[in-house]
């Protein structure tokens, strides 16, 4: 016995609206995989989003925040042995794609199942931002595992502008290194374990020339005067240096003279040690002003900044 169907398309176009707005934003998406014409309908809705997520963890995440609700769309793909495939997992175009829909204000979650043949990862969030009206922009890219081949990951965000790059610590370094090295982000990349283990590493110095808004690197024993100055992020973070006082002197030397125009905030976490201050300011002009925390310095071109140390940190705040 054939399923009833229901003529859509004899609808006049406020009619075929109306029933569309009448949908879940997850029927709205499905019934815009189905043809142009469907899609075209479900963009003339304006939907928009808060946020849009790509995890690669454990599993395959695309993730919506709209709302109340939370999509996540979860690409399952079969016949794999995960024993075997630990660290090579491909997926491009998955088996099934499970549906969960959580309600952020009653914390309920509803899960569907959608078996799929077609449909590949890329084209499915690429349908998803444009009847979200995101222009290919993707807020967060989240990578904390290593199932998934480096291919799957760079063929599913090909042509995408990604916002942040978030790589986990859970992420083995040689991994981590190559995600770096396919993905670019536009304002945001932070890395939870340092994957630099040499000094003058050629990926290290790609990554600190970006015009990234934000850089975090954690446990960085490697982190040299020479990558200081090659920093080009407006905002940046590092931890656990073992850079000096002479170095942080030479630094602020630099930075006087005109290097790092585009800083705006630095903080370096010195590990196990006070810094001197004798030896920081060593040949350099500063001064004090009153109810001021921390010790000001001047450039060349009349941009003024605020040094602070404390225990196993400096701080620069360029004003």
């Amino acid at each position: 016995m054939n399923s009833p169907s229901f003529p859509l398309y004899r609808l006049t176009e406020e009619a075929i609206n109306l029933v569309l707005w009448n949908m879940e934003l997850i029927e709205q998406i499905v019934f815009a995989t189905l043809s142009q014409k469907s899609r075209k309908y479900v963009s003339s809705l304006k939907l928009s989003s808060e946020k849009t997520e790509l995890r690669v963890e454990r599993s395959f995440d695309f993730n919506i925040t709209c709302h109340d609700h939370i999509l996540r769309f979860e690409f399952v793909k079969y016949g794999e042995d995960l024993s075997r495939h630990f660290r090579r997992l491909k997926i491009v175009v998955p088996n099934v794609i499970n549906f969960h829909i959580t309600n952020t204000t009653t914390n309920g979650t509803k899960t569907h199942g959608w078996r799929n043949w077609s449909l590949d990862i890329r084209y499915f969030v690429g349908l998803c931002l444009h009847v979200l009206h995101r222009d290919n922009s993707i807020d967060e890219l989240v990578v904390n595992y290593q199932i998934f081949a480096v291919e799957s990951l760079q063929q599913a965000v090909e042509g995408l502008d990604i916002d942040k790059l978030l790589i986990g610590k859970a992420t083995p370094r040689r991994h981590m290194k190559n995600v770096i090295k396919c993905i670019k982000p536009m304002k945001w990349l932070q890395l939870d374990h340092n994957p630099f283990t040499i000094r003058n590493d050629v990926c290290l110095s790609e990554v600190l020339i970006q015009n990234l808004n934000r850089l975090v690197i954690s446990h960085s024993p490697h982190f040299s005067l020479d990558d200081l100055l090659l920093l080009n992020a407006s905002n940046v973070v590092i931890n656990n240096t073992k850079l000096k006082e002479e170095e942080f002197n030479k630094f602020l030397k630099h930075w006087i003279a005109g290097s790092n125009p585009r800083l705006e905030y630095l903080a370096i976490g010195v590990k196990n040690r006070a810094i001197n201050m004798e030896v920081l300011w060593k040949g350099i002009r500063y001064w004090q002003e009153p109810e001021s925390i921390g010790y000001k310095i001047r450039r060349k071109d009349g941009a003024d900044a605020i040094v602070q140390t404390g225990s196993y940190k400096f701080i620069m705040i360029v004003s």
